[in-house]
C-alpha cells in the first residue's frame, strides 16, 4: 500500500503493517483464493505476459503470488515498514519510492498491477497514467468497492488507515481508467462477492471491483 502524503504515513506503522499481512491468513483468507482466481483469470486475457510491476506491493503478498503463477515480478512501495516486512518474508525483486513518478522507463514490463493501492493515492489519476506508460501490455486494478458491504465497513470504521483512505465506486473506477489514453479497449471488469458467492459478475455492489485495461502497441522505444 501507498499513501502520497507530506504528513505522516499510518502504512509506516508496524503494528498495523502486522494487521495487514494477518487478515489475508485469517479473516480474510478466502477473499484472498477468490481475488486470486479472479486476477490469474483477467492475466489469462493478455498474450503471454512474462513480467509484472505491483505499484502498492506492500508486504509483497500479491508479489510472491505473482512468481509463482509464472510472471517475474518486481514490488514498489511508498512504506519502509511495509518493505521491511516484505523483507522478513522473502523479499523479492523491490523499489522503494513514488508512485506519482515511476523509476521505470515506458514499456518497461509487460503488466501493471494495483491492488487496494488507489484508494490511498494522493492523485489516482496521475498515477494510473504513470502505470499505463510503464506497461507494456495492460494493467490489472482492483479496490474496494465504496457501494459494497465491505467498502460501507471500512468507511464507518475508520482508525489509523480507513480514515485516510478514498473509496470508489465500480463505475467512477471503470470512467478513471478509461480516461487514460493509449486504451486498446474500454477497460474489462467483474466483481466479487466473497462473503456470500464464489464467483465474480459485473454488479455494480460486488466488495472488490477488478479491472483490466489492455494499452496499444506504441510506436515509440524511450
Amino acid at each position: 500500500m501507498i499513501k502520497e502524503q507530506t504528513n505522516s504515513n499510518p502504512l509506516d506503522n508496524l503494528s498495523l503493517v502486522l494487521e495487514y499481512e494477518g487478515w489475508y491468513t485469517n479473516h480474510g483468507s478466502r477473499a484472498d483464493c477468490l481475488e486470486k482466481t479472479l486476477i490469474k483469470w483477467l492475466i489469462g486475457h493478455f498474450q503471454e505476459p512474462i513480467s509484472i510491476l505491483e505499484i502498492g506491493c506492500g508486504t509483497e503478498h500479491f508479489t510472491r503470488w505473482f512468481e509463482s503463477v509464472g510472471l517475474r515480478e518486481v514490488g514498489f512501495d511508498l512504506s519502509s515498514a511495509m518493505l521491511a516486512d516484505a523483507g522478513l518474508r522473502g523479499l523479492r525483486v523491490v523499489v522503494q519510492g513514488d508512485a506519482l513518478h515511476l523509476p521505470f522507463k515506458a514499456e518497461a514490463v509487460d503488466l501493471v498491477a494495483m491492488i487496494t493501492t488507489i484508494e490511498f493515492l494522493e492523485d489516482p489519476f496521475i498515477d494510473l497514467r504513470e502505470a499505463t506508460r510503464v506497461a507494456r501490455k495492460g494493467v490489472l486494478l482492483r479496490a474496494i468497492n465504496r457501494e459494497s458491504w465491505i467498502g460501507r465497513e471500512h468507511q464507518q470504521q475508520g482508525g489509523p488507515i480507513w480514515q485516510s483512505a478514498h473509496f470508489f465506486t465500480s463505475d467512477e473506477l471503470i470512467q478513471m481508467l478509461g480516461a487514460i489514453k493509449d486504451a486498446a479497449s474500454d477497460p474489462f471488469w467483474r466483481t466479487t462477492l466473497w462473503r456470500f458467492f464464489p464467483w465474480a459478475l459485473p454488479l455494480s455492489f460486488g466488495d472488490f471491483v477488478d479491472l483490466e485495461k489492455h494499452v496499444l502497441a506504441r510506436c515509440y522505444r524511450s
